[in-house]
């Protein structure tokens, strides 16, 4: 932000405004309960510990049977 306004260039601050506008709309479409166990997993991730996974296959068939393909 500092440097921003001593720039005037707000190139950083729209980027950082798109990505809290990406989660909030994320959250607001998933919930926040979705959001803080996605919280969760990262900080089990970060601190080593295992979290469970799916594979890519079945991963590709619940997005498609939740579009209807």
């Amino acid at each position: 932000m500092a440097s921003a306004a001593e720039s005037l260039d707000l190139t950083g601050v729209l980027a950082v405004l798109a990505t809290f506008s990406a989660i909030a709309e994320t959250t607001q479409r998933h919930g926040a309960d979705d959001h803080l166990r996605m919280l969760a997993q990262v900080e089990n991730l970060q601190q080593g510990h295992a979290v469970p996974t799916i594979g890519a296959a079945e991963h590709r068939a619940e997005i498609n049977a939740k579009l209807g393909r």
